[in-house]
């Protein structure tokens, strides 16, 4: 997944790494959505990638115009996360396993909800603001090295830790570290 801020930006990743599927806002600075698309689109490799707009527009000009534009398909902001799952699979023929309560139940993992807030209380002040700031720059490489190298948290603190940044809930992680910052 990579993402652009702009029009412009979104037809330069594009151009170097094209992609199976773009996401397109139609309203951005620098160059919109529709310019973006038009430029994919008038290409023969742009021909391959599949263009979905996005807008919070509900009025039928607007579906016309991104039709117009050359996208494959439309959907609403706000969306739900279902949606972008459903489509990806429609357009690249994905399909997407879930875990089933059975097997979830089979093997109990900590999760956030099961970590109190306290559950950092006793952590050593540099560590907590190294993962601190690794959970905040989204480096998960460097949250899973601090909490595998952490001196004194239990098993399940640990456990829960884990399961947190590989389901990049890095979100939780900063929650549970803030409290004990030194500047909090």
């Amino acid at each position: 997944v990579r993402t652009a801020i702009n029009g412009q930006e979104a037809l330069d990743r594009w151009e170097d790494w094209e992609p199976h599927l773009i996401w397109m806002d139609m309203r951005m600075p620098v160059m919109d959505g529709f310019t973006a698309t038009r430029r994919i689109k008038a290409t023969d490799r742009g021909q391959a990638t599949v263009v979905i707009a996005l807008s919070g527009s509900v009025f039928e000009q607007e579906r016309l115009a991104v039709s117009e534009a050359g996208c494959d398909d439309f959907v609403f902001k706000p969306f739900k996360e279902a949606i972008l799952f459903d489509k990806m699979a429609q357009y690249l023929g994905v399909t997407y396993r879930y875990e089933t309560e059975a097997s979830s139940a089979a093997a109990p993992v900590a999760d956030a909800q099961d970590l109190p807030a306290t559950a950092l209380a006793d952590a050593p002040p540099d560590w907590l603001t190294q993962l601190h700031s690794a959970a905040l720059r989204v480096n998960q490489k460097r949250v899973l090295e601090l909490i595998t190298t952490a001196p004194s948290l239990n098993p399940e603190v640990t456990a829960g830790l884990t399961h947190l940044a590989q389901h990049l809930r890095f979100d939780k992680i900063v929650a549970l570290a803030a409290p004990y910052l030194a500047d909090s």
